[in-house]
């Protein structure tokens, strides 16, 4: 009988492997699931915009990068531009079985993530914590 969980460990390795260069902020996380849970349709940026907890602007920005990295696809329809999950299956159907995780195993996956990525290109203990924490609140001009 296999030990509960050997099997979470293997996959979220895996998981780790290919989506690792792409997991490394909370927006990129929340904007994945999202698409990972609506894989097959085109969505403009008022459909991504509320998502989780970070703010649009976080939003917009994990959006811009995965668009780079060509994890998520566009399509410009007048002045409306629509956002897609990419046609490479290898990181289409791990962003889908990410979207299908447990809160707990994406919050564990996302720091395996971090950590790789902070203990690669050599970044202090310092910003690991700060990526995994909450968003500071905005800030109130005063006067």
């Amino acid at each position: 009988m296999r030990p509960p969980g050997a099997y979470t460990n293997a996959r979220l390795a895996a998981l780790a492997r290919v989506l690792g260069d792409h997991l490394t902020s909370r927006a990129r996380l929340d904007l994945l699931v999202f698409l990972g849970r609506y894989w097959g349709g085109w969505h403009d940026r008022r459909a991504i915009d509320p998502l989780g907890t970070c703010s649009g602007a976080a939003i917009y920005e994990a959006l811009d990068g995965l668009v780079d990295e060509g994890v998520i696809q566009t399509v410009q329809n007048g002045r409306v531009t629509y956002y897609r999950l990419t046609t490479d299956y290898r990181v289409r159907a791990s962003v889908i079985e990410l979207s299908g995780l447990r809160r707990t195993d994406r919050r564990l996956l996302f720091r395996r993530c971090i950590d790789r990525n902070t203990s690669a290109s050599g970044e202090a203990y310092a910003t690991r914590r700060s990526a995994l924490s909450d968003p500071p609140p905005p800030e109130t001009g005063t006067g």
